[in-house]
């Protein structure tokens, strides 16, 4: 099969004897239907792509682990993110087409299209469709992976955070920030300039991030403005430093009591928290890996704002 041009990456993996035991099991409870075979191992190397990149599947779980599902739907569904149905859909040697079932163009968070050799020995990420529009879509119009990637990062974000009241639903992009793009209502913190009036009662003690950047928070009914600092430092290829701190803004000498801070997971579950008691400053520092995403909620009563950040 000759890939499209357009596409400056792929994704190759060989089907593994795991993956060979996972689709006969399913094969065989579903009837012995061939496609169902090819289903579980475009599901199969789906999901260990994005396992790589450091998404969160649940394979075992999916529709496409399902022989009743298989039978009726004819699908490699795979469950990212906790809640998004991704379609993984198996194309043949030689084939300029990738096969969507009309009942699958429903409740889908895209479809990927994975090509399977001769020998089924080897899987092919190619890149997915967002929406499909007929039964039959040519490959050549497939979207390449890096908009795999960045179609599946927004939704994993919002939906970690759905259960928190937000006031500003901004995904902050820290790998941005590393290039000098920084979003609207964030300031770049130099050290090397005398600070904003803003931060001006921040000082630091470590080493400073590469890059820092600060906004100004304001918390319904809370007299005193405050500041939200974020600071990133790669320390190695898999290891990113992530530095927080709240600090008092416009001229205030300390923070006001019983302010709380907390750094939620992926899932919105809370692993670190901290609370103001008469303190010029509060911080909190902590390593992520490259793709992953967490939360900052800032809260004082029943007033709260959450910034949600990808890195």
């Amino acid at each position: 099969m000759t890939y499209p041009t357009s596409f400056p990456m792929t994704f190759t993996i060989p089907v593994s004897y795991k993956a060979r035991q996972l689709a006969q099991t399913v094969y065989q409870k579903a009837g012995n239907i061939k496609q169902v075979y090819l289903n579980v191992l475009a599901s199969y190397a789906t999901n260990y792509y994005l396992s790589c990149l450091g998404f969160t599947t649940d394979l075992e779980n999916s529709p496409s682990q399902d022989p009743v599902q298989q039978i009726l739907s004819n699908t490699g569904a795979l469950i990212v993110n906790h809640n998004q149905i991704l379609e993984c859909r198996p194309v043949l040697p030689d084939s300029d087409t990738c096969h969507i079932p009309l009942e699958l163009h429903q409740e889908r968070h895209g479809y990927v299209a994975v090509a399977l050799n001769q020998e089924l020995t080897e899987a092919t990420i190619l890149g997915f469709y967002p929406q499909v529009s007929q039964e039959n879509m040519p490959v050549s119009q497939l979207e390449n992976l890096d908009a795999l990637i960045e179609h599946l990062y927004i939704p994993a974000v919002v939906s970690a955070v759905q259960p928190q009241t937000s006031t500003d639903d901004t995904v902050v992009r820290l790998s941005h920030w590393l290039e000098n793009t920084i979003e609207m209502g964030w300031e770049i913190i130099d050290s090397l300039l005398p600070p904003s009036p803003q931060f001006a009662f921040r000082s630091r003690t470590t080493e400073a991030p590469t890059v820092e950047c600060g906004k100004t928070i304001n918390l319904k009914g809370l007299e005193e403005t405050i500041a939200l600092i974020v600071g990133i430092h790669p320390l190695k290829a898999s290891e990113i430093e992530i530095n927080v701190e709240v600090v008092p803004a416009n001229g205030y000498a300390a923070l006001p009591d019983n302010v709380t801070v907390e750094i939620l997971d992926e899932t919105g579950k809370v692993v670190m928290e901290a609370i103001t008691q008469t303190t010029h400053k509060l911080a909190l520092d902590f390593s992520v890996n490259p793709s992953e995403q967490f939360t900052i909620k800032i809260a004082c009563g029943d007033a709260e704002v959450t910034e949600v950040f990808v890195v």
